[in-house]
């Protein structure tokens, strides 16, 4: 099944931008459903950019972590 990614929404680019983030063309960044924005931090985005569902958790010594 292929996925459908989508370019980052205003909203998204917005929480991006408030969490730290900086890109130099926003437009050239995809994401997929499930993208939560919110969990990006401190990022500097370069070039083209397909970024995957980051809405789940990882067990890491027995802790939950997003």
């Amino acid at each position: 099944m292929m996925k459908t990614f989508q370019k980052l929404s205003q909203e998204e680019i917005e929480i991006l931008k408030t969490n730290g983030c900086t890109a130099e063309n926003w437009q050239l960044i995809k994401v997929a459903p499930g993208f939560d924005a919110g969990r990006v931090r401190f990022t500097r985005f370069s070039g083209e950019i397909v970024i995957g569902d980051n809405s789940g958790y990882v067990n890491i010594d027995g802790f939950q972590r997003p």
